[in-house]
């Protein structure tokens, strides 16, 4: 009798597909594969870099959830463990925080 491994294919590296692949890695024997499509993982949350047009001055911004609310115990329980691995931090350099005028190309 031959036996076949279990493959699991999640779609997509965001908050839910690379959330999904943390609590299958207990899942032993199983081929796990993460297809995503931009070449970093957090879907619609991360850090951009943009230059301004006409200079070499190139800033970074937050994408996405401008913050989350934690209400589940499981949900406070893995931004504990990220936190602890460095994952996640909170935001404290308000002083940093700006706007860019897209029309202008100013910050």
């Amino acid at each position: 009798m031959s036996s076949f491994a279990q493959r699991i294919v999640i779609i997509g590296g965001g908050v839910a597909g690379s959330s999904t692949l943390r609590s299958l890695s207990a899942h032993a024997g199983a081929l796990k594969t993460l297809l995503e499509a931009e070449t970093r993982l957090g879907g619609r949350t991360g850090a951009r870099s943009v230059t301004i047009t006409g200079t070499d001055a190139e800033v970074s911004f937050d994408s996405g959830a401008q913050y989350f609310t934690a209400r589940s115990p499981a949900f406070k329980s893995l931004l504990c463990e990220a936190r602890r691995e460095a994952w996640v931090a909170p935001y404290q350099d308000f002083a940093r925080i700006g706007a860019i005028d897209s029309a202008r190309n100013t910050l």
